[in-house]
Order: structure tokens, then C-alpha cells, then sequence
């Protein structure tokens, strides 16, 4: 019986990870573009 529940939780935690990987991906990805466009203001005309 521990040993299923060992398996749900390992499951558990790699879908965790895994729907945490693109959340990471797209904050990243704002941020950047963020001082990106920042900096293309910014330049002379």
C-alpha cells in the first residue's frame, strides 16, 4: 500500500514541476520583452 502511494506522490510532483516549467518560461519571455521595448523607446529618433 506505501508503495502506491510513494508512486502518486513522485506523479505528483513531476506533473507539478512540469506545469511550472512554462509559467517560468512565459515570465521570463515578459520580462525580456518588457526591456526590449523599454530600450527600443528609449533610442535617440
Amino acid at each position: 500500500m506505501m508503495c502506491c502511494n510513494m508512486f502518486k506522490y513522485i506523479v505528483f510532483r513531476v506533473a507539478s514541476l512540469l506545469a511550472g516549467v512554462p509559467l517560468a518560461a512565459a515570465a521570463y519571455a515578459g520580462k525580456f520583452g518588457i526591456q526590449a521595448w523599454q530600450a527600443f523607446k528609449a533610442r535617440p529618433p
